[in-house]
């Protein structure tokens, strides 16, 4: 029988995501505490649920309203039985009645890129991930003048966005006192700077590394923390903006449509 989630499926929904994606505990919570939803989790169940996927909405810039099929996984016992396609068919039905357009999966490898084209699905984007590990450690030092030189054309590639972010903001170079770059390697000196000086308003983009929501984490920590943190969202981000707000940020900003939704922030920087 397949069907949407109830509440009594949660122990088995929460086994099932721990057999598939156990090794990420902590992004597991956050799903389940923020975006889990039953009418988007739909079940393959004998006596219990032994497959799911998550039908969630989603928003393709030029298509429209589609599903994202999402943790879509199996029970060790009973794979090879056809229940995944039997769900994913049961998808196709009810996005139809839904007059959803279409619908969206990231495989996690090569064969399954091979499984879901048996259903219809064509690839649209890949991204090939190679990761080398290796028992020794490795070390090298290199001194900045020559770190600079090996990325001076990464670094290039930064100034026409900067340019045009000033320009679209009518600010001249004059009119910057202080620009700050966060990324993996920065965001600990930020934020134990943080400690010690105070900001008007600070914002947050979603994607970077580490996440907004893991910096905001942190930033929620320090004691007396009231600055207004805003989050930037991309476009497929846009249906689940209220779920940042519950999490405490002060506000969000709309990556599709910057020019208009940085006026949301005089409010915070009056005077």
């Amino acid at each position: 029988m397949i069907r949407f989630a109830e509440k009594k499926d949660i122990p088995y929904i929460k086994e099932l995501w721990d057999i598939a994606f156990g090794e990420e505990p902590d992004f597991n919570k956050y799903f389940f505490d923020n975006f889990f939803k039953y009418e988007d989790t739909l079940l393959y169940i004998e006596e219990r649920p032994v497959a799911m996927l998550q039908m969630m909405p989603y928003t393709l810039k030029g298509i429209g309203a589609v599903t994202y099929i999402y943790g879509a996984t199996t029970h060790p016992d009973y794979r090879k039985k056809g229940l995944m396609g039997k769900l994913l068919e049961k998808s196709f039905e009810i996005d139809k009645s839904r007059g959803v357009k279409g619908s969206v999966l990231i495989p996690a490898n090569q064969r399954l890129f091979n499984y879901y084209s048996k259903f219809g699905y064509e690839t649209l984007s890949y991204v090939d991930t190679k990761v080398m590990k290796s028992t020794n450690e490795l070390k090298y030092t290199v001194e900045k003048a020559k770190f600079e030189d090996l990325n001076r054309d990464l670094f290039d590639s930064t100034l026409d966005p900067v340019h045009k972010a000033l320009s679209d903001a009518k600010l001249s170079n004059s009119d910057i006192d202080e620009v700050i770059l966060v990324g993996e390697m920065q965001t600990r000196p930020i934020l134990e700077g943080l400690k010690k000086e105070k900001y008007d308003l600070i914002i947050l983009f979603d994607d970077m590394k580490p996440s907004g929501i893991d910096v905001f984490k942190e930033l929620k920590e320090i004691k007396g923390y009231k600055t207004p943190t805003v989050v930037l969202l991309e476009d497929n981000k846009t249906s689940i903006k209220e779920h940042y707000i519950k999490d405490g940020f002060t506000d969000y900003l709309l990556l599709s449509d910057i020019n208009e939704e940085i006026k949301k922030l005089d409010k915070y920087l009056k005077g």
